[in-house]
């Protein structure tokens, strides 16, 4: 495990994070305000580019490392929660007691972190990767290994934020099916007001886990979140936590932009119900609303409804795909079938994990696609190929084939 200690604070913050065997990664964050454009032309402008200068030194030993580079990150880039720039450095190196210097040198400033860190000599057959802590978000556009999550450098949090912790396990057996994740925030004083424990499957020997956690029943404090991983084959045990801080006003309601537009995912009646409420009345709901309900989430889906469904006479989280997106997520794969001889434009959005299919069909021509209907896994490329089945109601088809089916029905069984 590796051990970072800060020597001196400054506008840059990092931290390594230690992974299997002897690599790491260093992983650094700093305000977007402190770049400037370096481009000449208007083209240029859309980028910044920064210096970063790494050097480690192994203690005892007369050995040393430099990595040197220039990196490009697009203008205006950040993280809603900090408005940063946020990336990492890999970390090769053996076994040892190490002090390292990390500087960026910016269009305004030159940044420095120094620290030091530990590896140790050996590695267990079953074991974990350092913690991660991140925020869940619809800004966050950072991947690691495949995975939406940039990690939150500075681990300080609103109660408003969906924590999202990631993590590697290494040596996982194949002679089970599961491994049991638990997962738990303990508070300053010692108490646990969050648990999750849940059994996973197992999907490689080594492979990356995550975890979320909504904090807004939570409050101002210091708190740490510890994960412990039990692999049943062969009875493996293997712990890691990590720090972090609920600070009190740091994002209030004005901010979440989403924050009373629940409208979409509740009932008509229920809605009504709400806005009838008193102002301090509504506060209440909303609160108990988004403690049993993940804000950023669904914060995300309402960007992504905008984005991909609208035209110019709706929003995309006012049309029946968007708000069928916002209720259910997004399918795990949408085929669009093109304006034909046979057919008006569809799309068939497939839920496989779920177990279902969702026929929507653009019926006005007006690229505002509407929900045909609910079908089971196949069923319409059972139908287009074989017909109906005696006693199949075929309206619906009307809507996406006029004429093409009528009368045309067929007995499976004949």
């Amino acid at each position: 495990m590796v051990q970072l200690i800060l020597i001196a604070l400054s506008p840059l913050a990092s931290e390594l994070y230690q992974r299997e065997g002897y690599y790491g990664e260093l992983w650094y964050q700093f305000s977007a305000a402190q770049l400037s454009s370096s481009g000449e032309s208007p083209a240029d402008e859309a980028f910044n580019n920064y210096e970063y200068r790494f050097v480690i030194r192994s203690r005892g030993k007369s050995d040393s490392a430099l990595v040197a580079g220039v990196r490009t990150v697009p203008a205006g880039t950040g993280t809603r929660s900090a408005g940063s720039v946020t990336d990492y450095l890999p970390v090769n190196t053996y076994p040892g007691e190490f002090d390292y210097r990390l500087m960026i040198r910016t269009g305004l400033d030159t940044l420095v972190a120094e620290g030091e860190l530990t590896i140790p000599p050996d590695t267990l057959p079953f074991s974990l990767s350092d913690l991660m802590l991140g925020v869940k978000n619809f800004s966050e556009k950072f991947s690691t290994r495949g995975i939406n999550f940039v990690p939150r450098v500075v681990s300080e949090y609103s109660r408003f934020d969906t924590l999202l912790a990631w993590m590697e396990i290494y040596g996982l057996t194949p002679d089970s099916q599961f491994f049991v994740s638990a997962v738990q925030i303990v508070d300053g004083s010692g108490k646990v007001p969050v648990r999750k424990t849940q059994k996973r499957l197992k999907h490689e020997p080594a492979q990356a886990e995550t975890v979320s956690v909504g904090l807004l029943d939570l409050g101002p404090g210091r708190y740490r979140l510890e994960w412990e991983v039990t692999d049943p084959a062969n009875h493996n045990r293997a712990s890691v936590s990590h720090p972090f801080e609920i600070k009190a006003g740091m994002l209030d309601e004005k901010l979440m932009v989403y924050y009373h537009d629940i409208r979409y995912l509740v009932s008509n009646n229920e809605y009504r119900r709400f806005q009838k409420m008193s102002e301090p009345e509504q506060e209440i709901f909303l609160n108990s609303f988004w403690i049993r309900n993940d804000y950023w989430e669904f914060a995300r889906r309402v960007e992504a409804a905008d984005e991909y469904f609208s035209n110019r006479t709706l929003r995309g989280r006012d049309s029946e795909r968007g708000r069928y997106y916002l209720k259910n997520g997004p399918p795990d794969e949408i085929e669009k079938v093109a304006l034909s001889e046979w057919a008006r434009p569809f799309e068939l959005w497939y839920y496989t994990a779920a177990g279902y299919d969702v026929l929507f069909c653009d019926t006005k021509e007006d690229n505002n696609p509407v929900l045909i209907r609910i079908l089971k896994p196949g069923e319409l490329t059972t139908i287009l190929e074989m017909g109906l089945r005696k006693g199949d109601e075929g309206d619906w088809l009307n809507e996406i084939a006029p004429g093409t089916f009528t009368g045309d029905r067929k007995n499976e069984d004949e």
